[in-house]
């Protein structure tokens, strides 16, 4: 009988449990919007995926409902965010929307808010990187300069900057560059973007000379992709050119001639019309000026000296007036005495790229070589750094001709150091890169309170000898809490505080870098129960009530 009665036990209370599962429970009113994580960093341009979900105030999904069913909103934490779209609608409780940034920013962050129940889902803060390199701009060019003249500095020094498809600074372009110019011209070399330029590399105005007269451009080129970028117009004067030019008559040349031919030297002379300056353009490659004889005359002679030996040299004559009429002759030719070399070389425009560089990046080091003679040959190009020979490396050129040579070096020691090719010499410097170390964990208070504030701090050391970036990450029980980003200074420290509180009491570790600590958090303990005040007021209370009773009863005897 007994085994029956606890079968039956067993079987009901089964099914209570059974009848109780079953009890469907439907979600309430809408409460918040939960939004799905996104990916830290973003990229401008690229489409990502955000999930949102109507929950009730118990964190339930609302699937069907008035509630389940609204346009949303879309906003940002910065609102310059360049995004698409900026509304959407839910059904069933819930969308999924396809995003794309265009705006390149740190801690964004985006907000949907029910245009109905005004309920709204925050999500995490996430940045944005620059999309691809798509273009540069140069800035910083004058708007007249003397014709020859330098740019002035620091007021015309150029600045190339690189961004993306969306006008974002492209801070991490490491393309090279290269100079052209519609003018005859001296440009910088060759530049190579590294890392620290952050995407903006200005060049020193006077490393630009343009000297042909009229308006001309300058134009940057990204020697892998060929896609350039040309300034705006630059007016280029000659140094003379009169505010009111009397006339607008040049000179006419008369009578050009080459004498005292030796083998480095000649004189070219000329006659003109009316007074004029002197200088001539010669050349056999590349084209080179003699100095401008601002003497105004008639008859005119210059005197060119460094030829080459037995070398035709093209030639043209030129003479301005006071007015700053030009002429310009047509081409003669001379020969220079003696029998030219079987072949000669020169070198020429040094360039270090990077001029800083970090501990074991590499540097490049470029020169040209040119055979200036009349046959093809062979030529030894040396490359000493410290007055060590680095390297050599050995050129074949046919008459006429140049070619770049470059060479590539690292240093594992930081330092100054000076570079020497085949006569030309340059210097370059190695930095220790930015180091840093986090030191000084301290945790105020060590015991705190339910929601009590607790402050962690950690100082961040630069070692380096260029500024830079650290991000400090704090973890709270193995559990990443937050972190921040900054920018220290070469051989500086700066202090980074964390602000945290928590609710439930506990030992919570904490953890940033390698550095540990700890703090715990009491809860408020419950004043103990005085029995003996409380059995003293119960016995005071029962005494008055006694003495009243039998008052009260004395009275109606005594009546």
């Amino acid at each position: 009988m007994r085994k029956f009665i606890s079968i039956l036990f067993a079987v009901v209370l089964a099914l209570s449990v059974s009848l109780v599962t079953a009890v469907p429970v439907s979600a309430s009113a809408i409460d918040h919007y939960v939004v799905s994580a996104i990916s830290s960093p973003t990229v401008a341009g690229t489409a990502f995926n955000v999930t949102i979900q109507a929950q009730d105030q118990y964190n339930n999904d609302i699937t069907a409902g008035s509630d389940a069913a609204e346009n949303i909103t879309i906003s940002f934490g910065k609102p310059d965010a360049g995004a698409m779209p900026i509304s959407t609608s839910t059904t069933n409780g819930t969308t999924t929307v396809s995003m794309a940034m265009t705006v390149a920013q740190t801690g964004q962050s985006i907000t949907f808010t029910g245009d109905t129940s005004s309920k709204i889902g925050t999500s995490n803060n996430f940045d944005v990187n620059p999309g691809a390199w798509a273009s540069f701009t140069i800035s910083g060019t004058p708007a007249t300069i003397l014709a020859c003249a330098a740019f002035d500095s620091p007021d015309n020094n150029i600045t190339v900057t690189a961004f993306d498809a969306w006008g974002n600074v492209k801070n991490d372009y490491i393309g090279t560059v290269t100079w052209s110019s519609s003018a005859v011209a001296s440009l910088p070399a060759d530049y190579t973007f590294v890392l620290g330029n952050a995407g903006v590399r200005t060049f020193i105005g006077d490393r630009f000379r343009l000297c042909t007269v009229g308006t001309q451009t300058i134009t940057v080129t990204d020697i892998t992709s060929l896609v350039t970028v040309t300034s705006s117009g630059i007016e280029v004067i000659v140094p003379w050119t009169a505010p009111l030019p009397l006339d607008t008559t040049p000179p006419i040349i008369l009578d050009i001639s080459a004498s005292n031919i030796t083998e480095t030297n000649a004189d070219i002379g000329w006659k003109t019309n009316e007074k004029s300056n002197s200088q001539v353009e010669y050349w056999s490659s590349p084209s080179l000026f003699s100095p401008i004889d601002e003497t105004l005359s008639y008859n005119h002679l210059v005197h060119l000296t460094d030829l080459t030996l037995g070398t035709t040299y093209r030639y043209r004559t030129m003479s301005m007036d006071s007015d700053g009429n030009l002429v310009v002759s047509d081409e003669h030719t001379f020969t220079t005495l003696g029998e030219a070399p079987a072949a000669a070389f020169s070198t020429s425009d040094l360039s270090i790229s990077p001029s800083e560089a970090n501990i074991g990046e590499t540097v490049t080091i470029s020169i040209l070589v040119t055979n200036n003679g009349n046959l093809a040959g062979s030529y030894e190009v040396t490359l000493k750094i410290n007055d060590v020979v680095e390297a050599t490396k050995e050129i074949t050129l046919d008459a006429g001709a140049s070619e770049k040579i470059t060479f590539t070096t690292a240093k594992d020691l930081a330092g100054s150091y000076s570079v020497a090719v085949d006569g030309l010499s340059a210097s370059f410097t190695v930095v220790i890169p930015a180091a840093f170390s986090v030191s000084n964990l301290s945790v105020q208070p060590a015991e705190a309170q339910p929601e009590e504030a607790v402050t962690i701090t950690v100082s961040v050391t630069n070692t380096g000898d260029k500024e830079g970036s650290y991000t400090v990450v704090l973890a709270i029980n193995e559990v990443k809490e937050a972190q921040k980003s900054v920018t220290v200074a070469a051989d500086s420290s700066q202090d980074i505080s964390f602000t945290t509180s928590k609710e439930e009491a506990g030992n919570y570790n904490v953890a940033v870098d390698r550095l540990s600590g700890s703090f715990s958090v009491v809860a408020l303990a419950k004043p103990p129960i005085n029995w003996p005040a409380i059995g003293g007021t119960i016995a005071g209370v029962i005494a008055v009530g006694l003495l009243i009773f039998f008052l009260i009863k004395r009275k109606g005897k005594a009546t």
